[in-house]
C-alpha cells in the first residue's frame, strides 16, 4: 500500500523513499518499489514518497545525502540506488518482515 498517513503503532512497516524530481534513477526506484510491494500487499508495508526538493527538511532529519534512498526508519535500515536489483529488494523487504516478527 502506498500511503504516508500511517501511525507508529498501526502494524504497518513504514518505508520512505526519498526521490529527486527529473531524476531517471528516482523514477526507476519508484517503479521498482511499487512493483515489489505488489507482491507484499497483505504483509503490511506502507510507502511514503518524499520529493527532496519540495521537502528538504525531511532529508536533513533523516540524514539522506543521495537519492534515491529507501528508508525503514523503525529498523534503522536503508537502501540507496534505483532499487533495480529485484532479488536484493525482495531480501530487504523479507528481512524487515522477519525483524517485525521478532519484535512481536
Amino acid at each position: 500500500m502506498i500511503d504516508g498517513a500511517s501511525t507508529p503503532d498501526d502494524g504497518w512497516i513504514r518505508l520512505t523513499l526519498f526521490v529527486a524530481p527529473n531524476s531517471r534513477a528516482s523514477a526507476l526506484a519508484v517503479e521498482h518499489m511499487q512493483r515489489s510491494l505488489e507482491g507484499h500487499e497483505s504483509r503490511s508495508f506502507r510507502l511514503e514518497i518524499v520529493d527532496v526538493v519540495a521537502d528538504p527538511q525531511r532529508c536533513i532529519g533523516d540524514r539522506v545525502l543521495v537519492t534515491p534512498t529507501l528508508l525503514a526508519r523503525e529498523f534503522g535500515q536503508r537502501v540507496v540506488g534505483d532499487l533495480g536489483n529485484a532479488s536484493l529488494l525482495e531480501y530487504f523487504l523479507r528481512s524487515l518482515l522477519m525483524l517485525r516478527a521478532r519484535r512481536a
